[in-house]
């Protein structure tokens, strides 16, 4: 019995792509993608919590607490165990 495990390698989530693709200012905070692109439980203000390694050192960081958005996200997949069995050899 075999099957295959796979880990994507660690992507931008819709929202992350979407603040940076908009220039999200939280200098000014003008526009409402502004607001929202530099809301704390966004993951991207103050810095982005895509660098940040939640381990006990950085319990308390704010990109680690639950309500915050990850930036980065990182699926995994696997698939239905392939059973073979190889045919006998006939005489």
């Amino acid at each position: 019995m075999g099957y295959a495990r796979v880990l994507e390698v660690p992507t931008c989530r819709w929202s992350t792509r979407m603040c940076v693709k908009a220039n999200y200012d939280c200098d000014k905070q003008e526009r409402p993608i502004d607001k929202q692109c530099c809301d704390q439980s966004a993951g991207l203000h103050p810095r982005h919590c895509g660098e940040v390694t939640c381990d006990e050192a950085h319990a308390d960081d704010a990109c680690c607490q639950p309500d915050v958005v990850r930036p980065v996200i990182q699926e995994r997949a696997w698939t239905s165990p392939i059973w073979y069995s190889p045919a006998s050899k006939s005489e």
